[in-house]
């Protein structure tokens, strides 16, 4: 008789502490010593990788609740395949990952869940243009800042696709045009479905050999899905609504080696939202996207992110945000790296509600072979909100393993 795979975790989460603990730590024990066997290849441009990942983390505030908060344990056995079309180098990539996540939480089996995670990605180049495209598909079970419920997780199906390409006009300019789809659907009738389209154009031209400059356009339509209660940006009359909104980001940029060891990719312009709802107007913002990596040496990097968009809610609240990120990774010895980040979010609602979020992690990951990774690291997740249900802390410990064979 087999068994299944909701069972393993589901024992896991009875057993004793101390006999779950050295389980789990000889899992990782075989990791270190374990000689894979090699990757399996169907020709020479084709490849398929078995993986079994697991984890174990300790979550000290799992509802992000503001008062009331609960701790657990949680287990997560991972197994999945990744296949590859067309090895490096060559003109013509795909990539499918799928992973099926089994989560067993300690203390609130009621939370148990099983989550697929499937992804595609692939890029076509010829001499004269670039195409990439991708799709995902992931269940996600767990609360944030926009969709928190009270004693329970968040259970969430979210939906992406991309392709955009690139095509030169001369040996000094070109021309990129994509199409963008984020979708997510929720099973708590509560929140709101949504999706957001996005379509953007740029033009580069080359300033010198390592460096672009770009005029852009991007349209975005963001829409919501008709719940059991009403999407309202007009507070004066709530039978005037539409859910929807439509943003319109004009911008210039650059992208290319911006000093020594630095390159970027940083757009900057005016943007305006249309909430489509009769007695509401438009709404004007300054916006940038930027991304920054410093290779200090051949083995450590920084890497800095900045946004200033528009957003919404799984309420469907138009959201003015402010996002800076910074991440590090440094390379110790041969087997062992280190890693951090920090990121700072402002985020100020239509209505009054204003959030500053922060979130950290540091870790180190542990490499012993070709075909495994040990990754022990420190979370936090602070949201400082005038809305008090909103208001957290959380702090999380997380050890993994993955295997790759």
């Amino acid at each position: 008789m087999g068994v299944s795979g909701k069972f393993l975790p589901t024992c896991l989460a009875k057993m004793p502490s101390k006999t779950a603990i050295l389980i789990f730590a000889g899992i990782l024990g075989s990791l270190l010593i374990c000689t894979a066997a090699p990757v399996s290849f169907f020709g020479e441009n084709t490849s398929l990788i078995w993986r079994v990942g697991g984890a174990i983390q300790y979550n000290d505030n799992i509802f992000l609740d503001a008062t009331d908060t609960e701790s657990d344990t949680i287990w997560v056995f991972s197994p999945g395949l990744e296949l590859n079309f067309g090895q490096q180098p060559s003109n013509a990539n795909l990539n499918i990952t799928y992973v099926h996540d089994f989560v067993t939480y300690s203390d609130n089996s009621r939370l148990n869940r099983d989550n697929p995670d499937a992804k595609l990605k692939g890029f076509y180049r010829t001499a004269k243009s670039r195409i990439n495209y991708g799709f995902s598909y992931k269940e996600n079970s767990q609360n944030d800042v926009g969709s928190n419920l009270v004693g329970d997780i968040a259970r969430r199906n979210i939906f992406t696709m991309n392709v955009d390409g690139e095509w030169d006009f001369s040996a000094k300019s070109s021309v990129s045009a994509g199409y963008q789809l984020h979708d997510v659907t929720y099973e708590n009738p509560r929140f709101h479905d949504r999706d957001a389209v996005s379509v953007p154009v740029n033009y580069y031209w080359a300033v010198s050999p390592k460096l672009d400059m770009s005029v852009g356009y991007r349209f975005r339509n963001t829409s919501f899905a008709r719940g059991s209660e009403y999407i309202s940006q007009n507070r004066g009359d709530p039978f005037n609504f539409r859910p929807d909104y439509d943003d319109q980001f004009f911008n210039v940029g650059v992208r290319g080696e911006i000093g020594a060891k630095t390159t970027a990719e940083i757009r900057v312009g005016t943007q305006k939202r249309d909430f489509n709802t009769p007695g509401v107007s438009d709404s004007d913002l300054f916006s940038a996207n930027a991304r920054v990596v410093w290779v200090a040496t051949a083995k450590s990097s920084l890497t800095f992110l900045y946004s200033r968009d528009f957003n919404a809610d799984a309420f469907g609240t138009s959201i003015k945000s402010d996002d800076f990120q910074v991440a590090g990774s440094t390379k110790l010895s041969e087997q062992v790296s280190g890693f951090a980040s920090l990121r700072f979010a402002n985020d100020n609602y239509n209505g009054g509600r204003s959030d500053d979020g922060l979130f950290g992690q540091v870790g180190v990951t542990l490499i012993p072979n070709s075909y495994s990774t040990i990754t022990l690291a420190y979370v936090i997740y602070n949201n400082d909100s005038n809305f008090a249900p909103a208001d957290f802390d959380n702090n999380v410990i997380n050890i993994s393993g993955t295997l790759r064979y």
